[in-house]
C-alpha cells in the first residue's frame, strides 16, 4: 500500500485528539482509504487530497458515533454510588498504589468538578488540580497510569 504513512498519520492525529485506541482508528482509516479509492475521480484532483478528505470525514463520523454510543452506554458519572457496587469499589481502591488511590478518592468525592464530557478534559482537570496542590508531573502521570492499569485489568 503506497499511502500507509498518510493513513498512519491521520489515525495518530485522531488518536492524540480523541483518546481512542490507535489500532482502532488505524483500522477505520484503512477502510476509509480503500473506500475513497473506489470513488476517486482523477479530474477532481490529486488522489492523496481525495483520500485525505475521505478518511478525515470517515473518522469524524466514527468519533461522533463512538461518543453517542458511550454516552448512552455509560451511567451518570456524577452519581457514582448509584452504579458502583460498594464491595467492588472497596476491593478496587485497595488494589491501587497510594497516589492512584488519592486520585480516585479525589474524583469520587467531587465528581461534578472532575468528570467532564471527554476523557482528555477530565484528565486535564485532574492534572491542573493536582499541580495546584504541588504534585510533580511525574507523580501525576504515575498516579493516572496506576488508575488506568487497574481499570483495564478489571474491565
Amino acid at each position: 500500500m503506497e499511502n500507509i504513512k498518510m493513513i498512519q498519520k491521520i489515525a495518530r492525529s485522531f488518536h492524540k485528539t480523541s483518546g481512542l485506541e490507535y489500532e482502532e482508528l488505524l483500522g477505520e482509516a484503512t477502510v476509509a482509504y480503500f473506500e475513497s479509492i473506489e470513488t476517486y475521480e482523477p479530474e477532481r484532483g490529486a488522489l492523496s487530497t481525495w483520500t485525505w478528505a475521505c478518511m478525515t470525514k470517515h473518522l469524524l463520523y466514527y468519533l461522533q458515533t463512538q461518543i453517542r454510543w458511550n454516552r448512552n452506554k455509560c451511567p451518570d458519572p456524577r452519581k457514582p454510588m448509584e452504579w458502583v457496587d460498594s464491595h467492588f469499589l472497596w476491593e478496587f481502591m485497595e488494589s491501587l498504589p497510594k497516589d492512584s488511590k488519592l486520585i480516585c478518592k479525589m474524583i469520587l468525592d467531587s465528581p461534578e468538578e472532575f468528570l467532564g464530557e471527554a476523557r482528555k478534559e477530565t484528565i486535564g482537570q485532574v492534572e491542573s488540580y493536582l499541580r495546584k496542590q504541588g504534585w510533580a508531573w511525574r507523580k501525576i502521570r504515575n498516579g493516572l497510569q496506576g488508575v488506568k492499569k487497574a481499570l483495564t485489568e478489571t474491565a
